[in-house]
């Protein structure tokens, strides 16, 4: 059984054509300048745009994440830019479709860097398939799927993968499992799927878990049958997934009809709600596998999930921006993250702007000197400075899967932080 990621190509590969389109008027010359006006890549000091480049899943095995994320930093920027942007520059985004494929994603940086001012990346994979040439180019780049690294270039938001599974087991084994509990992980053996092992060992180890099967599959792979069976023998009570929706999708179904059925675990942000509806709305067609999924099984967010009773206080901005620009895409925990890099591009940004310099030593030093950046509650505040060997945050909110919350997920803890988190370091 599979579940196929909504698919929103018409809109998506609009989205990229406007963007190119956008990103062909007057952006493409990295020293556009007026006399005695700012320069520097993707800066046009003439017109006051600033270009920020974008490598995202829009297409793929990972666009059910990657088009929300698409879509919430495409409508931040456009609701930017109508409340007048900052000192009066205006912020263009040129958007471009890797379908999730490192080679493809080492092509459209090579096409984007000179033209940028910043990059948003989307995917661990892709990502650190560029990340010599991020370091080569001195271009400061956060996005989705960036697994915790102390590179400087990086903006990272949010939990990295390991701590967040850590925090995740560790809830889940002292607040759930019973003590005789075993333990396994199903992950893409890539380095998306390595940094979700590094948190589940550093869990088990901590916690002397039972831990009984870890088992891996290639990027590409699409028959889970073997993975699914290893599981199901080795007895494994609850089972991480480290894995894009349409693999976890095809593992879940597969366990299933083997008439294996444990409690599944969705470290941030790979819960996603296609899984239980085909849009990932609460109006959609539910999936062959949500019965499996639905009330019996835990993701850990470090967004605040959308609750139009009770929104954080960021949400009012999110509401009126997705009203004018974007009525009908879901707002859902990714389509708030994209919301909240936005926040943090505008404010290196504006801080740069402020500073006088535009070039990609003043991006950085913007950066490097931004300090705390509220997200009025979106997520946690993330705060950069000088020292960026710790992540943005540790901490996890851990939420049962339910199909009657919003979302899909019931929070059960906020804040939620381990001493398996803590103890561990970036990967580089």
């Amino acid at each position: 059984m599979k579940v196929r990621p909504r698919t929103f190509a018409p809109a998506a590969v609009l989205g990229v054509a406007v963007a190119l389109i956008l990103g062909a008027c007057g952006t493409t010359d990295a020293d556009t300048t007026s006399e005695g006006g700012l320069k520097g890549p993707g800066v046009d000091s003439s017109a006051k745009t600033i270009t920020i480049g974008e490598i995202s899943a829009l297409s793929g095995p990972a666009e059910s994440v990657g088009i929300p994320v698409h879509d919430g930093l495409e409508t931040y920027l456009k609701w930017f830019n109508d409340n007048g942007g900052v000192d009066g520059w205006k912020i263009k985004l040129d958007a471009r479709d890797s379908a999730y494929n490192p080679q493809k994603t080492v092509q459209l940086f090579n096409e984007l860097k000179d033209n940028v001012t910043l990059l948003n990346s989307f995917g661990t994979p892709t990502t650190a398939a560029i990340r010599p040439l991020i370091d080569e180019q001195k271009l400061v780049t956060g996005g989705a799927g960036i697994d915790w690294s102390d590179d400087p270039q990086l903006a990272l938001l949010g939990t990295p993968y390991a701590p967040a599974v850590a925090d995740l087991v560790t809830y889940v084994a002292t607040e759930k499992a019973g003590k005789d509990s075993k333990y396994g992980i199903f992950y893409q053996n890539d380095a998306f799927g390595q940094a979700n092992l590094a948190g589940y060992e550093s869990a088990a180890k901590t916690l002397d878990l039972n831990s009984v099967s870890e088992v891996n599959y290639k990027p590409g792979d699409t028959d889970f049958s073997a993975q699914a069976a290893k599981l199901k023998a080795s007895g494994a009570d609850y089972v991480v997934i480290g894995a894009i929706s349409p693999n976890a999708a095809s593992l879940i179904g597969t366990a299933g009809s083997l008439g294996y059925e444990p409690t599944w675990l969705f470290a941030a942000p790979l819960f996603d709600p296609v899984l239980i509806t085909d849009d990932g709305t609460a109006t959609g067609k539910k999936t062959a596998v949500a019965p499996l999924i639905v009330g019996h099984s835990y993701a850990s967010t470090y967004t605040t999930p959308y609750d139009a009773s009770s929104p954080a206080p960021g949400f009012a901005d999110v509401e009126a921006a997705h009203k004018k620009f974007r009525p009908k895409t879901p707002i859902n925990a990714n389509f708030t993250y994209g919301w909240s890099l936005g926040k943090i591009y505008t404010a290196i940004v504006e801080k740069a702007i402020a500073d006088g310099d535009l070039s990609r030593e003043g991006i950085l030093k913007a950066k490097q000197s931004l300090g705390e950046v509220d997200l009025a509650g979106l997520a946690s505040n993330p705060t950069y400075g000088t020292a960026s060997a710790e992540p943005p945050s540790r901490a996890v909110d851990v939420a049962v899967v339910d199909d009657t919350a919003p979302g899909f997920l019931r929070v059960e803890s906020k804040g939620y932080t381990s001493d398996a988190a803590a103890s561990l370091k970036p990967s580089s």
